[in-house]
C-alpha cells in the first residue's frame, strides 16, 4: 500500500469512527482484560505494544482500560503511517514502522495487542507479522488480538459484499493456529460477540486470540512444514497457465482440512499433489493434479489418485482433463468418460447449486480446452 493510500485510509477511518461506522479497541476490551488478568498478577508492570493503530484513539483506549484494571501500564504505539500517531504525546511512544520490520530489540514487550489488523491483509503478511511479534515478545509475554474468522458457512449478501471489500482476508481458526504455532506460539481462540457492532462490520461474532510462547518444538516443526508446503503449492499453481489462481490462505485451509494428498521424495521435497473439492451429497471433484516435471511418467499421478480414492472411499467422483495420460489413469481406476448430457442429474444439481461456490463448474470444465468429463460412482 502506497503512503498516499495509507493516509487516505486513516483520514476515512478517523472520520468514520465517531459516527459508529467502524470500531476501536474498546469493542473487545473485556476480552483483552480477561487475557491480561489470566496471565499477569494484580498490579504487574505491563510494557505494551499497540500495533496498527488505525486512529490515535485506539492506543489510548488500551492504555486507559489496562490502567483502570490496576496495572502499571505503558504503551508503544506503532503504525505504518504518521497520521494516526501525530496527536499522541511522547508518553505514548508513537513510532512509525512496518509491523513486519519492528525497530525493537528481542523480548522488548510483555503485551502485544491490536484489533482486526489481520483482516486487512493476506495470510502471507499475517505470518510475517506474527513472526515479528514472536521476536519482540518477552518469554512470559502475551499477545491479545481480535479478528473476524471465516466459519465456512454462507452468509447474507451484506456479509458477502463486506468480505469482498476486505479482499477476503478472513481465515479459519485452524489456519491461524498453524500460523502462530509455526512461530513458536500456543494459540487459544474464543468466539465472542460485539456489544455494539459498527455499521461497516459484517457480523457481531468475532474471535479473540490469545497467544503465549510455546516449548513444543515438534508442533512448531509440523506447523512450519505446513506453511512451507502451502507457499510452495500456491506459488506453483500461480505459475502454471492451465491452473486456476489461488493464494496461501486457500491452500493452507485445504491442507489442514485434509483436502490434499501429497507426494514427497526421499529428501522430503514436494514432487506431486492432488486436491479435492467437496460438494454436498457425497460428490467430490479430483482437482489441481500436479507432478514435478522431473518426476512425470513414473506413475506418481496414479498413486495420488489411488490414495485420494482410498482415503475417501464413500465419495462419488468426477474429474475434467484434456491430458491423455491423466485420462488413462482415470479409466484404469474405474472412471467412465461422460458427456454433459449423460452426467448424473444429482451431480449437476449439486454442482450448479452448491451455495454459489462453483456455479456451472461442470459446463465450464467441459468447454475449457475441450476437456473430457470422467465420473466414478460408489453409491
Amino acid at each position: 500500500m502506497r503512503n498516499k493510500d495509507i493516509s487516505f485510509y486513516h483520514r476515512a477511518y478517523e472520520a468514520a469512527q465517531p459516527l459508529g461506522l467502524v470500531g476501536r479497541w474498546s469493542l473487545a476490551v473485556a476480552e483483552h482484560l480477561r487475557a491480561i488478568k489470566e496471565n499477569f498478577p494484580n498490579g504487574a508492570k505491563i510494557d505494551g505494544l499497540y500495533c496498527g493503530t488505525a486512529t490515535s484513539v485506539n492506543p489510548l483506549d488500551a492504555k486507559v482500560a489496562v490502567t483502570r484494571a490496576g496495572y502499571d501500564c505503558s504503551f508503544t504505539t506503532v503504525d505504518l503511517s504518521e497520521r494516526p500517531l501525530k496527536n499522541l504525546s511522547p508518553a505514548n511512544r508513537p513510532v512509525m514502522a512496518d509491523a513486519i520490520r519492528l525497530p525493537f530489540l528481542a523480548e522488548s514487550f510483555n503485551l502485544i495487542t491490536t484489533d482486526f489488523l489481520f483482516n486487512m491483509m493476506p495470510l502471507e503478511l499475517v505470518i510475517e507479522i506474527i513472526a515479528e511479534w514472536a521476536r519482540v515478545l518477552h518469554e512470559d509475554g502475551v499477545i491479545s488480538t481480535s479478528v473476524f474468522t471465516d466459519d465456512g458457512q454462507p452468509g447474507s449478501w451484506y456479509k458477502a459484499i463486506l468480505k469482498n471489500l476486505a479482499a477476503k482476508h478472513f481465515f479459519n481458526q485452524e489456519v491461524l493456529r498453524v500460523a502462530f504455532s509455526a512461530n513458536g506460539l500456543d494459540l487459544t481462540s474464543t468466539d465472542s460477540f460485539l456489544a455494539n457492532r459498527p455499521l461497516l462490520y459484517h457480523q457481531k461474532k468475532y474471535t479473540h486470540l490469545v497467544a503465549v510462547k510455546s516449548q513444543d518444538l515438534e508442533e512448531q516443526k509440523k506447523a512450519r512444514e505446513l506453511v512451507t508446503l502451502s507457499m510452495k503449492i500456491a506459488a506453483t499453481v500461480n505459475s502454471e497457465a492451465t491452473m486456476a489462481k489461488t493464494d496461501v490462505n486457500e491452500v493452507l485451509t485445504d491442507l489442514v482440512s485434509g483436502k490434499y494428498v501429497l507426494k514427497l521424495n526421499d529428501e522430503g521435497e514436494l514432487i506431486g499433489w492432488m486436491k479435492m473439492i467437496n460438494y454436498s451429497n457425497n460428490w467430490s471433484e479430483l482437482s489441481s493434479i500436479w507432478v514435478d516435471e522431473e518426476h512425470r511418467n513414473k506413475g506418481i499421478a496414479s498413486v495420488l489418485v489411488k490414495e485420494m480414492l482410498t482415503t475417501n472411499n464413500q465419495q462419488n467422483w468426477w474429474a475434467a482433463t484434456q491430458n491423455p495420460a491423466a485420462a488413462a489413469v482415470l479409466e484404469h481406476l474405474g472412471f467412465e468418460k461422460k458427456n454433459t448430457l449423460d452426467l448424473p442429474i444429482k451431480l449437476l444439481i449439486e454442482i450448479l447449486g452448491d451455495r454459489g461456490q462453483v456455479p456451472g463448474r461442470i459446463l465450464q470444465a467441459a468447454k475449457r480446452n475441450n476437456r473430457s468429463i470422467w465420473v466414478k460412482m460408489n453409491s
